[in-house]
């Protein structure tokens, strides 16, 4: 009965991991630079102590893909309407390869503890 509840713990761990990601990115393709501003501000450029990088690691944790596509988007592209479907197509990508971890681990587990 305890397996039971390791895998389930692991499965929403997982789960919450890329639905946060996937969200975040959503919220980012709406509102674009609004949160992206609002995002590093919370974001040290160069932490100096523990709590900096715990708060680096933290905002990474929440909003990371979301920066980092928004980001790759803005430099490569000009055109506003091309950025944010360079940015949509980058979340369903995400969202494909989140599906595909999600089931690759939960189905592991299964096959492991089951």
């Amino acid at each position: 009965m305890d397996q039971y509840y390791i895998v389930e713990a692991i499965r929403y761990v997982v789960l919450a991991a890329i639905g946060i990601q996937v969200a975040t990115s959503l919220v980012t393709v709406l509102l674009g630079w609004v949160i992206i501003e609002y995002n590093e501000w919370g974001i040290y450029p160069e932490p100096s102590n523990f709590l900096e990088k715990g708060q680096n690691l933290f905002m990474y944790g929440f909003a990371g893909f979301a920066i980092y596509s928004y980001r790759k988007a803005e430099r490569e592209f000009s055109n506003w309407f091309v950025r944010k479907a360079a940015h949509l197509l980058a979340l369903i990508a995400l969202s494909i390869v989140g599906v595909i971890v999600y089931y690759a681990t939960y189905g592991t587990l299964k096959f492991i503890f089951y």
